[in-house]
């Protein structure tokens, strides 16, 4: 071991009679050093008073985990090895120990054969004669790593072993310029310092005859029972551990010393502990030996955390539906989630038994990205990865390729490097998510939109077909309506008509024609609203604003309708002009349709009104009428195309005389063209304002709430 202001461990001072003490021999000085616990993970070792090792204090698993000789280590201590950040603090920590003849207990990182620094547990403790003489130190050096990381998981607290922090646990506070240099632990590494405080014990065959506090409190007895010789070995063993320390005590008077194992003791108040336990003769007659303790319970319970945790990420990695692949940095797969191996189909005979070389599986799958191009090797997601790229999120990438059962697949790939301690990718992780069934419907679905267009636009053009067919024999129509009703009044003297039809037969007559030519009218309303629906659909609209006063637009549409409803229309408006870009023709249209709506579906008695104002910037027209109402689902479905209202009866007008539904969906169009919006609002029952926007011209201009 090291030069003793180099570094050791342990917990408390050991006292016994002097006449004894001196036939005590340095475990060092036996044939085995005790290599102890967790792989290898702890030594354990002594060195003599002045703290200057030979080089059978030296451990040989110390030598292995350093890469250094004997001889190296005896001449420069842990200083070569401790992290630059740590040395002087640690060593401080140390020197101070030493000086005083006190127990150390701290933490730093160490430099491993292959230049990785570690975390490490350090413990130190003097062993003293009974007249206070120092007789040697004994201690232990435990690899922490693993720990360290559980306790990240669990308690991600700042840890200040990675800024190589060492803890003098003598004192609570910095009381020192090492300790001023450093942060203390957080709770959880100093609940594992203390964790792995060292008992040392001093035994005959049957009792146990002194022992630091440590090992007292490992066991919780007191050091008046211990006194007392009320701690006897057996007592406080359970019995299916009694064979294994019969055999220790039997392979100590062999040898000298008992390989370190691992068993349980009962504590004062009948519970267990676990501990890492190990023993070296004293002197043979009378028996004694001398035994260290380790407390291992804080480390048994992060080993099952760090298990429960594993167990969790193992379900969690074979639970996921996409698949997951785990390599080492020369693209060897490491682990393979069973969503993994049934997209690529690996449970199948390979082609080839070395599929789990990267660059062969990536061969026989036929790697190519969306567009069907073969991807170069170094371009694959893993390869990028093993260069440092991470790619996920936006930066997944599209590649498709053959399972090894000949599916084609199409995919998205992310990929992450995997870090080691020194910031150098030792691997990388692939998710490879299934998306060929996603990509089989946005297929499928594009090919329905196209085809939607498409048939939209034949609709449309059979629309403007049918209108223009249509519109021609009705023109003829109303062309003879025209001749006739001109003839029977300008062509036939009144005495010739009374003596055919009679005066009240002429006057059927001519409301006869009057009828039809009103039909006639609408049905090219129709025709209209056909052809205006035709060019909506394919984009054929077409509508020219011009600066006008919406006053006189809106006057004008609403005289119109009074004349052709004969229903009393209420009209308010501003006294200033709302000055508009608009298609005057296209605003009245819309106008026209609002009001037959309010005149087909309200009570003729009732009257209806017809509101311009201006608000927020903005031209607003509104038509209230008191009919029945539109519930709040149909106030969706009024604006789409075709849509027609419930059968209504409303005080002598019937719902038989709607329309083919296309006058709000065309008012919706015409207006959104002219930047403006529509809307209705309305409760069953309590009448509807159907309304709409234009932007005003030259910017927005004051709210009028003067109306005429």
């Amino acid at each position: 071991m090291p030069p003793h202001q180099d570094a050791t461990t342990g917990g408390g001072s050991l006292s016994q009679p002097d006449t004894k003490s001196e036939k005590m021999p340095r475990l060092g000085e036996q044939p085995h050093q005790m290599a102890l616990a967790l792989t290898g993970a702890q030594l354990l070792w002594t060195l003599p008073p002045d703290g200057a090792p030979q080089s059978d204090d030296v451990p040989a698993e110390w030598c292995a985990y350093t890469g250094q000789t004997s001889e190296q280590i005896v001449r420069s201590g842990l200083r070569e090895t401790l992290h630059p950040d740590d040395r002087r603090a640690t060593l401080a920590s140390i020197q101070r120990a030493v000086v005083r003849q006190q127990p150390y207990h701290l933490v730093t990182r160490l430099r491993r054969w292959d230049g990785v620094y570690q975390p490490f547990v350090l413990h130190g403790v003097p062993q003293q004669t009974a007249t206070g003489r120092l007789r040697q130190w004994i201690g232990t050096l435990t690899n922490v790593t693993t720990y360290v990381e559980v306790l990240r998981d669990q308690e991600p607290t700042r840890l200040p072993v990675e800024r190589g922090a060492p803890v003098d646990t003598e004192t609570s506070h910095p009381a020192s310029a090492a300790s001023r240099q450093a942060h203390l632990l957080e709770a959880p590494v100093q609940r594992l310092v203390t964790a792995h405080l060292v008992g040392i014990v001093m035994s005959d065959r049957d009792h146990i005859t002194a022992a630091n506090d440590a090992f007292l409190a490992i066991i919780g007895y007191t050091r008046e029972e211990l006194d007392t010789g009320a701690l006897h070995w057996e007592a406080m063993t359970p019995p299916e551990y009694l064979p294994l320390g019969n055999r220790a005590l039997e392979e100590m008077l062999a040898r000298g010393e008992s390989t370190p194992f691992e068993k349980q003791y009962i504590r004062k108040d009948g519970s267990r502990v676990p501990v890492l336990l190990g023993s070296a003769l004293v002197e043979r007659e009378p028996l004694q030996w001398v035994c260290v303790v380790v407390d291992l319970s804080e480390q048994k319970r992060l080993e099952r955390a760090a298990a429960d945790r594993a167990a969790q990420l193992r379900a969690t990695f074979d639970a996921l539906a996409d698949g997951l692949y785990v390599f080492d940095r020369m693209g060897q797969a490491l682990q393979v989630n069973p969503a993994g191996r049934a997209l690529l189909s690996l449970e199948a005979p390979p082609a080839n038994p070395d599929l789990r070389r990267a660059q062969e599986l990536g061969r026989q799958l036929d790697m190519r990205d969306a567009a069907g191009q073969q991807v170069p090797r170094e371009q694959w997601p893993l390869f990028r990865a093993l260069r440092g790229e991470t790619l996920t999120g936006s930066g997944a990438v599209d590649m498709r390729f053959r399972a090894l059962d000949g599916r084609e697949l199409y995919t998205s790939i992310s990929a992450a490097p995997i870090w080691d301690e020194q910031r150098q990718v030792a691997g990388a992780v692939l998710a490879i998510r299934d998306v060929t069934e996603h990509r089989r419907l946005e297929q499928e679905q594009a090919k329905w939109v196209a085809d939607l267009e498409d048939a939209n636009r034949r609709l449309g053009d059979s629309l403007h077909i049918v209108a223009h067919e249509l519109r021609t024999p009705l023109t003829s129509l109303k062309g003879l309506l025209y001749l006739v009703e001109r003839r029977l009044k300008h062509d036939v003297p009144a005495t010739e008509r009374a003596a055919v039809v009679g005066v009240s037969g002429f006057a059927s007559i001519r409301s006869l024609l009057q009828q039809v030519n009103q039909q006639a009218t609408r049905l090219g309303r129709l025709l209209d609203d056909l052809t205006d629906a035709a060019r909506m659909q394919t984009g054929k609209l077409e509508v020219h604003p011009e600066p006008c006063d919406l006053r006189s637009v809106v006057q004008s549409g609403v005289a119109e309708q009074r004349q052709a409803t004969r229903r009393f229309i209420h009209l308010q408006m501003p006294k200033n002009p709302v000055e508009v870009a608009a298609d005057v023709g296209r605003i009245n249209q819309v106008l026209s349709n609002y009001l037959t709506n309010a005149a087909k579906y309200s009570p003729k008695e009732s009257p209806i009104d017809v509101r311009l104002s201006v608000e927020n910037g903005k031209a607003r027209v509104a038509v209230v009428d008191r009919g029945q109402g539109v519930t709040p689902e149909a106030q969706v479905l009024i604006w789409e195309r075709f849509h027609q209202a419930d059968s209504i009866q409303t005080g002598g007008t019937a719902r038989s005389s709607a329309g083919l539904g296309l006058g709000l969906y065309i008012s919706k169009h015409l207006i959104e063209h002219h930047g403006g919006a529509v809307g209705v609002e309305s409760l069953p029952g309590q009448g509807s304002t159907f309304w709409f926007t234009l932007p005003l011209a030259g910017g927005p201009m004051l709210d009028s709430s003067a109306l005429r």
